[in-house]
């Protein structure tokens, strides 16, 4: 269209010479055409390898042979013949940009670079403070290419183990004065958090699943209505869970082993009496199963779950206390351990709601055949930021080998929830 344009001013400003002049040009002009076509035919110089315009792309017509001749001599004009020397200037600027174009589709490894693709050269900004004006004057100058330096020291190291460590201290407390009219107890709690999960890199090891957590949990109070201990453990857990496999079919079946072990590690008491609830492994309990465990991790890395069904379990309770009766924990004295074999299955689930609130689900089932034990722990943090966090924490427990409560609606089920705010630190390697 811009060439048209330029041929039709280019003509109307021909048409207003002197005729005389326009016939002596456009002779001119065409005796130059006629004895070039009659002496050389046109030979485009070579091409440059390294730099290139952008192709004309004009209806794809390519010429194969080259015919020089129609660029000096067109069969059809649709200007006047004093201004045809125009059109052949046309046509030839045309015709070199078809040739460019031919050569760069048929040697398109040959161009390195192309004019109109190419980057702009960066720019150096720089700015010159006025203490005076309180303002910063930015100003915009080249770089010299020259000096900079295009060798970039690149080192990719290899992570084989993924890391996750979340770690947290948190408190909550209350203070009531004597007169309050309501009444009450002051009172200060402290939750102690550490966790650091150990999984193999799946993206290198791909039929290879390991996957070890271990986790502490530790929540204190003072006790004031206690006239023999100064602090009460509402929550002690050491808990160690590890898993290995070997991929089945599908890159999501593993044939694997799972190891479960808890205890708790200090020793807990009844309010205002001697008597011992709880000690190092009393209780303690381990898990060894063999099955198959079935991993999914959605695309987006939001949601992740592992479900295991171990037909072939083992289960051993331990109470090693002798301040514990044994028959607290299913286990009949004077036996201080029981061995059970049986089945069992395990459902982790972990799932980022947002992008700063994590829902986190473990179930755990075991059963001999005589009687039934599962675990339900769920664990929803807030994360205010890096150093901030809020937790509720909630564990439902069934074991029907203990004997029911006579004193609760509870019976046979137990339930435990832990409301906590403080400090918090995590740590990850895992791929996001």
């Amino acid at each position: 269209m811009k060439r048209i344009i330029s041929i039709l001013l280019a003509s109307m400003l021909i048409s207003a010479l002197p005729l005389s002049a326009q016939t002596d040009d456009a002779v001119v002009a065409d005796s130059v055409a006629t004895d070039t076509v009659a002496a050389t035919p046109f030979e485009p110089l070579p091409l440059p390898l390294t730099f290139f315009t952008t192709p004309i792309f004009d209806g794809y017509r390519f010429f194969e042979p080259i015919d020089s001749t129609q660029i000096f001599a067109p069969k059809k004009s649709i200007l006047p013949e004093s201004a045809q020397w125009l059109e052949r200037q046309v046509n030839q600027a045309d015709y070199l940009d078809r040739v460019k174009q031919n050569y760069l589709i048929k040697h398109a490894a040959d161009v390195k670079y192309v004019a109109s693709l190419m980057k702009r050269p960066p720019k150096k900004f720089s700015g010159q403070p006025d203490l005076e004006k309180t303002k910063v004057s930015v100003s915009v100058g080249p770089v010299n290419m020259n000096e900079l330096s295009t060798d970039i020291a690149t080192e990719f190291k290899r992570h084989n183990w993924l890391h996750d460590i979340n770690y947290a201290l948190q408190f909550s407390q209350a203070y009531i004065s004597p007169n309050w009219y309501q009444g009450g107890n002051n009172n200060l709690n402290a939750i102690l958090y550490l966790f650091h999960n150990i999984k193999l890199n799946q993206n290198f090891y791909p039929n290879l699943l390991f996957d070890t957590t271990i986790q502490y949990k530790l929540a204190v109070n003072n006790a004031p209505t206690d006239s023999i201990h100064d602090i009460n453990i509402s929550e002690d857990l050491f808990q160690f869970n590890t898993k290995f496999g070997v991929n089945a079919f599908k890159k999501k079946w593993f044939y694997s082993i799972s190891v479960d072990f808890k205890t708790p590690l200090l020793k807990n008491f009844k309010p205002n009496q001697h008597d011992v609830t709880a000690a190092f492994l009393s209780p303690g309990e381990l898990n060894v199963g063999v099955g198959m465990t079935y991993k999914h991790v959605n695309a987006k890395k939001t949601f992740t779950a592992d479900a295991s069904l171990a037909p072939f379990s083992y289960n051993l309770k331990t109470c090693i206390c002798h301040d514990i009766n044994p028959a607290d924990f299913g286990i009949e004295p004077p036996h201080k351990y029981v061995n059970q074999f049986g089945s069992s299955a395990e459902l982790k689930i972990k799932w980022n709601l947002a992008k700063n609130i994590t829902y986190s689900s473990r179930l755990f089932f075991f059963t001999n055949y005589h009687y039934v034990l599962g675990d339900w722990e769920n664990d929803l943090e807030f994360s205010i930021n890096r150093y901030l966090s809020t937790r509720i924490f909630a564990h439902l427990r069934y074991d029907s080998s203990v004997e029911p409560a006579q004193d609760s609606k509870w019976k046979l089920w137990q339930f435990k929830e832990i409301l906590s705010f403080g400090l918090s630190y995590k740590f990850s390697t895992k791929v996001k």
